[in-house]
Order: structure tokens, then C-alpha cells, then sequence
């Protein structure tokens, strides 16, 4: 336990309301999970509202500047809407920005912090659980804690946490530490019951897979190398593969992924520029990137290569940039985050009218390629369908009711006939059928800004922003959290109206 303002004690039974901060984190979206089960699994009733639960567990991602204000206002808005309850903070921020999380705390009648590595804590906090927190197992994400996720349905498996690695802009290492690895077995049996209870696409995860084993005296290769071994009918993706220690063990590699067992996997290059490359403290050279990913598509031509890019980092000049706008063309699909310093990290030298540049480019490039969910799940074994244009999934045994997918539907029509355009430059770009919900996502024209919205069955005691008849209408983006500004409240109330909605 890091820390504590007071001692927490859950009652047997209680209500419990868990939330993830940030939702596009494998590791955290797997821990929430398994956070849900560990309460659920031991009598106690997961709560939709954080006023009505004995007590908020939050957890947190602090890999950039956004994820850890994302975090942090998730506490104070938890914080308004029930005063008098304990909080739990889990999560990499309370190792990364300790302090900040504390200062958000301030007030909080008993709160604990819960550190990767650390989730023992829980069974301290409930003394009735009859199942410890290290015997649940959850292997599934929860679509609550991650909408839209192209890693949804997937049977996941935590192969390692940590790394080996040292570089220069990331605070993940100073979270959690070098690598600590499952034993090959372990994971394998892990597999194996995946595959006995019908799961056929696995989806190992790491912080960096490349440096499996190094804790254990054995490595990546042999872990691969056992998982697919002797045909099957499981097939795997992988998150992430640190590039220099992937190239080292290519060789030994590039038999495994010939036995088209591998859906798709992540080699996150992070810059096409040698220059910063070195400044990150990346071992390798964008040549080597080039040449282990041809080596890649020859050896299993139908796996999905993904990447990550960070752009803007150590003085990035325009040329560089440009480098890793062309070196992400070798990819299937390529992601990219623009830097943000973190505590130990060097700052930022880019002026902000570039770095604005440099977003549209790159927004530019994301509309070009094509969805991550649409191009992460081309090879999945799961049945799909898609909701509309490919960009969003409705996955076997996770898909929508016949009331979400006939109400999105409605919904279009209405958003059709009004026009999409809202007010202030906001628009509708997007409508998901999700389960018992309908998902709206409305973009800024001019600014790099996204609203996304949550329409479900109309319900008298739920609270929401706006309701007809039929539905109830919230907006559960980041913009939830404090009051919006005004165009983003001229964006609403133009939705309200086209909706026939009253407030």
C-alpha cells in the first residue's frame, strides 16, 4: 500500500463503483477488469453511481500529460458527486505524480493508493473476500471500461510487466519497474484454458514483450515458440514489441510468425528520424525498422504490423517529421501521440503553432489509413459485423440488441435530416450501436476536440443531461467531468433540439 488518509474498510456485500480513467490502456483496461470481477466474485455489487457505493475505485494511466489530467479530474469529479466516499487510487499515476494525486485527494475522507504490483492491497480492504485478488481470473475486457476497443472479445493474457529498456521520454519503467515475467508455463495454461472455454484469438500483452524472460533466463522466441508449437486453432496478437531487442531475436522470430498463428501485433517505432531515435534512447536505426518489417510481411503476409510515433519530441525538426510520416507507410496502421513531458522527461522546443501543423497532418494521415478497430480486426476469427462505413465493431457474442442497432438507426435518420451540423464548428461524425446503448461522437471542424455521447432506453430515475420519450441523452466524454464551454454547450443544445429532446 503507498499510502493512505484514513483506514478503509469495505463492508461484506457493499456497493462498488470502479472507473477507468483512460480506456485505450491494455494493462490498466485488463487490471480494471479483474478489480470488477475481485468485488463482484466476493458478494459485492458493482454500482453505476459513484453517490449510491460504499466506495470509488479509480484506476489511472500516467503515460502522458493527457492521461494523467484525465485521471486527475476523473478524482475531483468522483470527489462532487459523492463527498463522504472513501476512494481508491490504483493505477501507474500514483507512482509516476504521487503528489498530484494526493493534492487531488485533499478533503477525501479515507483514501488508499494501489501501485502496479500492489493489488494484494485489495484484500485488506475487504475483509470478507473469500476469493484473494491474485486467485480471479479475468481474461476479458469489460466493454464499460472500453467502448469501442478493437482488443474487445479478445481472451488476454498478461505475459509480462516492466521492461528492460531505458528510454528517455517514457515514465512507465519509473512506475513498475524492470521486467517481471510469467513462467512459459503458466502462460501457456493459461492459453490452453482460454482455448478449452472457446476462445480462439488470445491477445498477449506487455509493456514490452520484447523483454520477456530477461528475469527468468529465457526469452521472447521461446515464449512464441511454445504457444504456437504443433498447429491449433488459437490464433494470437501481441502488444508491444520494443523494437531493438525484437530485431536482436528477428532471426529466431520469423519462424514462429511463418506458422500463421499471429493476427497482428505492435512494433512501436516512435520516430523516423536516426537523430531522435538516439535522443530517445531507441538502440536502433529506422533502417533496421524498414528492413525487419519487410522481413515481416514476407514471412506472414497476412499479420498486421501496427506502430506507435511520437512527434515533437527532443526539437524534432519538420524534416524529421516528415521522416516518420513516410516511414509509418510500411505499416498496416500506424498510431501517433504528440510528446508531452513527464516528470524526469525534457520539455517540449516545438512553438505550438507547429505542433497544430503538425496534429492536422497526422489527423489527416489517421482519416487516410482507415480505423484502428476496423484495421486491428480484419483478421480476427470472430464473427463481425459493422455498424456503419467499417468503423465500428458489433463482435459475436458482445453485439447489440435489436434495440440499440434500431434505435442508431433512427437516430441516423434524425441527425441525416437535421443535417450533422451542430453549432460552433461541432458536427456529428459518427453514430455506434453499443450493446444496450447508442453511441454519438461529435467532432470540431477547426480545433482538435471530440464529444462523444451516450443515448440509451428512456429512464426516469437515471441521471442525464437531456431525455424525450424514448431516451436519455449524456455527454461521457472528457467534457462530462466539468461544465462544458460555451460552443460545446451551443453543440448540445443543438443536438437536444434535433433529437426532440427537453432538458
Amino acid at each position: 500500500m503507498s499510502g493512505a488518509a484514513g483506514k478503509i474498510e469495505v463492508p461484506a456485500g457493499a456497493r462498488v463503483f470502479v472507473h477507468q480513467a483512460f480506456t485505450c490502456c491494455p494493462y490498466a483496461a485488463m487490471i480494471t477488469a479483474k478489480i470488477h470481477d475481485y468485488f463482484e466474485q466476493n458478494g459485492c455489487t458493482i454500482s453505476d453511481h459513484p453517490e449510491e457505493a460504499a466506495i470509488s475505485v479509480i484506476n489511472t494511466c500516467g503515460f502522458n500529460a493527457s492521461r494523467s489530467e484525465q485521471a486527475l479530474r476523473s478524482i475531483r469529479a468522483i470527489r462532487k458527486r459523492a463527498p463522504t466516499s472513501p476512494l481508491v487510487i490504483a493505477g501507474c499515476l500514483t507512482r509516476i505524480e504521487r503528489g498530484r494525486v494526493q493534492e487531488a485527494l485533499e478533503g477525501v475522507p479515507a483514501w488508499v493508493m494501489i501501485g502496479p504490483g500492489e493489488h494484494g492491497t485489495f484484500d485488506d480492504l475487504l475483509a470478507s473476500a473469500v476469493l484473494q485478488f491474485d486467485e480471479v481470473q479475468s481474461n476479458l475486457y469489460k466493454d464499460r471500461y472500453s467502448s469501442g476497443d478493437p482488443r474487445l472479445g479478445l481472451y488476454q493474457v498478461l505475459v509480462s510487466t516492466g521492461c528492460l529498456n531505458t528510454c528517455s521520454y517514457c515514465v512507465i519503467r519509473q512506475a513498475k519497474g524492470t521486467v517481471s515475467s510469467k513462467p512459459i508455463e503458466q502462460v501457456v495454461a493459461e492459453v490452453e484454458r482460454g482455448l478449452e472455454l472457446g476462445h480462439r484469438d488470445v491477445f498477449l500483452v506487455g509493456d514490452d514483450i520484447s523483454s520477456y524472460g530477461g528475469d527468468l533466463g529465457v526469452d521472447v522466441v521461446q515464449l512464441l515458440d511454445r504457444l504456437t508449437r504443433g498447429g491449433g486453432e488459437g490464433r494470437f496478437s501481441a502488444e508491444a514489441f520494443e523494437p531493438s531487442r525484437f530485431i536482436a531475436h528477428l532471426d529466431g522470430l520469423l519462424p514462429v510468425f511463418e506458422r500463421d498463428r499471429f493476427s497482428w501485433i505492435v512494433l512501436p517505432a516512435q520516430s523516423g528520424s536516426d537523430r531522435v531515435l538516439e535522443a530517445m534512447n531507441r538502440s536502433y536505426t529506422v533502417a533496421d525498422v524498414r528492413d525487419a518489417v519487410a522481413r515481416l510481411k514476407q514471412a506472414a503476409p497476412g499479420m498486421i504490423v501496427s506502430t506507435d510515433f511520437i512527434f515533437g519530441f527532443a526539437g524534432e525538426t519538420a524534416e524529421e517529421f516528415e521522416a516518420s510520416i513516410d516511414l509509418a507507410s510500411v505499416f498496416d496502421y500506424a498510431n501517433f501521440n504528440d510528446y508531452e513531458p513527464r516528470p524526469g522527461t525534457p520539455d517540449i522546443e516545438i512553438a505550438a503553432e507547429e505542433m497544430e501543423r503538425r496534429k492536422a497532418v497526422v489527423n489527416a494521415l489517421l482519416r487516410k489509413q482507415g480505423g484502428q478497430v476496423q484495421v486491428l480486426t480484419r483478421n480476427r476469427s470472430v464473427v463481425c459485423d459493422w455498424w456503419k462505413d467499417g468503423d465500428s465493431p458489433m463482435v459475436g457474442r458482445r453485439a447489440p440488441t435489436r434495440w440499440a442497432v434500431e434505435s442508431a438507426r433512427r437516430l441516423e435518420t434524425m441527425v441525416e435530416a437535421g443535417g450533422a451540423a451542430l453549432a460552433s464548428g461541432w458536427s456529428v461524425t459518427r453514430l455506434k450501436a453499443d450493446l444496450d446503448r447508442v453511441m454519438l461522437l461529435a467532432t470540431h471542424e477547426d480545433r482538435d476536440d471530440v464529444m462523444e455521447f451516450m443515448v440509451v432506453r428512456r429512464d426516469e430515475k437515471a441521471p442525464c443531461m437531456a431525455f424525450s420519450d424514448d431516451y436519455n441523452l449524456t455527454l461521457v466524454s472528457d467534457e462530462a467531468v466539468d461544465r462544458p464551454d460555451e460552443e460545446r454547450m451551443a453543440a448540445l443544445d443543438a443536438l437536444v433540439d434535433l433529437l426532440g429532446m427537453r432538458c
